[in-house]
């Protein structure tokens, strides 16, 4: 990314005479400009949410320092250093811890549960289905709060590339498909028009809007109501404000 363009973001967002200039050109010059905008909208959205996910992950952890004992499986028996039957509770959800064999399986009161026995794990998903894992096969392996606190850091370094990969891809086809669909809009509305200048124009018209969003997101920790009845009459405004500004004039090849 250079300087052409967060040129190109702040005059496609601000000056409908600018799509003057990209009326004519190639599709293949706006389709690389959307792959920009993709990167630089996903990016900035792919650290908010690791951020987010990184205050999440502590408060976890936090939790986890406080309430979950240290666990080892050794040859595949599980101890720990606590009075069993350990129960915690988290509304519908429990966790249990119990190498003494007075319990067998979650009660039905929980939706959802884990029960951590000698040699095996119960995980129940639902009212109706649990899954049973055998450990028996585990040689050595600790459970502890350091454990904890390296997975966690690990997979927030993870979670964030594959948040801009996840947002990359849907970003990218979602706006092409959304263009598509404008242009088709505005072909029907005002026949006789090139489709890929049309295009061209709800390509680069996807950016304030794109910008609000991004906004949006990085600003306000709850989307806002209706939020894409403002985004759709934007996108309208800015699409018919622009095809207005190329054809109002002879001299523009249509």
């Amino acid at each position: 990314m250079n300087g052409a363009f967060f040129s190109t973001l702040i005059k496609s967002s601000t000056d409908f005479k600018f799509y003057k200039n990209i009326w004519g050109q190639s599709l293949g010059l706006t389709l690389r400009y959307l792959l920009l905008l993709t990167i630089f909208v996903t990016v900035l959205l792919g650290i908010r949410y690791g951020l987010g996910f990184n205050v999440f992950a502590q408060k976890g952890l936090k939790w986890i320092e406080e309430n979950i004992p240290k666990i080892e499986i050794t040859n595949g028996e599980v101890t720990a250093d606590v009075s069993q039957p350990f129960v915690k509770e988290m509304e519908d959800f429990v966790m249990i811890i119990d190498t003494t064999g007075q319990t067998m399986e979650i009660d039905k009161k929980y939706k959802t549960g884990v029960l951590l026995t000698k040699n095996k794990i119960i995980v129940k998903n639902d009212e109706v289905r649990s899954q049973e894992f055998d450990l028996s096969k585990i040689q050595k392996f600790q459970v502890t709060k350091e454990s904890f606190k390296k997975v966690s850091k690990y997979f927030v370094l993870a979670l964030i590339p594959f948040v801009i990969g996840i947002q990359f891809v849907y970003f990218f086809f979602a706006k092409i498909a959304q263009s598509v669909v404008a242009g088709i809009v505005v072909m029907i509305a005002k026949p006789g028009l090139r489709f890929v200048n049309v295009l061209n124009v709800c390509i680069y018209a996807v950016t304030p809007v794109s910008l609000l969003g991004l906004l949006m997101t990085l600003g306000s920790p709850k989307p806002l109501p209706f939020f894409w009845l403002i985004y759709l009459g934007m996108y309208i405004a800015f699409v018919v404000g622009a095809v207005g500004q190329c054809t109002q004039e002879n001299s523009v090849e249509v």
